[in-house]
């Protein structure tokens, strides 16, 4: 019998959460919105200094699809 207790599971917030990991993820899903890969660079970009932020309106104006482009 083999058993193994995990109190605290990979990944979890509580252990702090790395910004690479966070990219990766990001990197990942993002294409599926139909954003270009500079729209994903500039977006993160905003992401990673969003307690910076005195608005959101530039984190959203990279992330609108843009028609026609």
């Amino acid at each position: 019998v083999v058993s193994n207790i995990v109190f605290v599971p990979k990944g979890a917030g509580c252990l702090g959460i790395d910004w690479a990991d966070v990219e990766t993820k990001y990197r990942e899903l993002m294409p599926n919105a139909m954003l270009s890969e500079t729209q994903i660079s500039d977006s993160f970009s905003v992401i990673r200094e969003i307690n910076y932020l005195t608005e959101i309106s530039s984190l959203i104006d990279h992330i609108k699809i843009k028609i026609n482009d």
